[in-house]
């Protein structure tokens, strides 16, 4: 799979997904000179790191197709569903969107209705829909356009963190690379905060637990099982 930004310049989000697929040596992955038609895009709801993650599980997925990957500026968690229409608008022929958010702290069993609530606020027409762990995958109609819409959740309900982000993937990972107990010290010295446990181990740190997941697809399906179901699932 290769991405694509659907903005370009000096926006955060190609900067980021720029260095970091030079960083790991996986440019192959990342379009930004939009030299392939895309008719599925992915929306990064929370920033970073879900962009820098999503050069590496776009390594590890099979296929061909080129996808589009966007973060809508000012909105941040599903409040990113309101750019739908924009997209579906914005991107002729599109058949397919994934938003990426955390599941914070919300509860897990209220999570399809919470998002299926949002479509229908935004006037979204939901057709049918169903669910797998934490990928919810919906047909909508959007005015006279329809697509199938997944919405995944970062989430691997660690009991010993405050809240679900991507964050606590990474840190799974890292368990495997640095050892449980240094991780698992990081956490606890920040009561549990995924995010702040994660930049406490430093950018280098970061890069080593990247890279041997660039390097280790059983580590990538171990810790983001998910997030390879949402993509084969996009590519398809």
């Amino acid at each position: 799979m290769k991405l694509r930004p659907l903005a370009m310049g000096l926006d955060r989000l190609v900067i980021n997904m720029l260095s970091s697929s030079v960083r790991l040596g996986l440019e192959h992955v990342f379009d930004p000179l939009r030299t392939h038609a895309i008719d599925m895009a992915i929306v990064v709801c929370d920033g970073t790191p879900e962009d820098r993650v999503l050069i590496v599980l776009a390594h590890h997925t099979d296929g061909v197709k080129t996808v589009g990957v966007s973060k809508p500026r000012e909105l941040r968690g599903l409040e990113a569903l309101r750019a739908i229409k924009a997209y579906v608008h914005g991107i002729k022929g599109l058949r397919k969107m994934l938003f990426l958010t955390d599941r914070d702290t919300r509860r897990s069993d209220q999570l399809p209705q919470e998002v299926l609530k949002r479509l229908e606020g935004l006037h979204v027409k939901s057709l049918h829909s169903g669910e797998q762990g934490r990928l919810i995958k919906t047909s909508v109609a959007v005015d006279d356009r329809e697509l199938e819409l997944l919405v995944l959740f970062n989430d691997l309900d660690r009991e010993d963190l405050a809240r679900h982000t991507i964050e606590e993937h990474l840190l799974t990972a890292a368990e495997e690379v640095l050892g449980i107990d240094i991780v698992r010290e990081h956490i606890r010295r920040v009561k549990g905060d995924p995010k702040l446990a994660w930049s406490g181990l430093g950018k280098e740190t970061q890069l080593r637990v990247m890279t041997e997941l660039r390097e280790r697809r059983d580590l990538v399906e171990e810790v983001f099982p998910q997030h390879l179901l949402a993509l084969r699932e996009l590519d398809a």
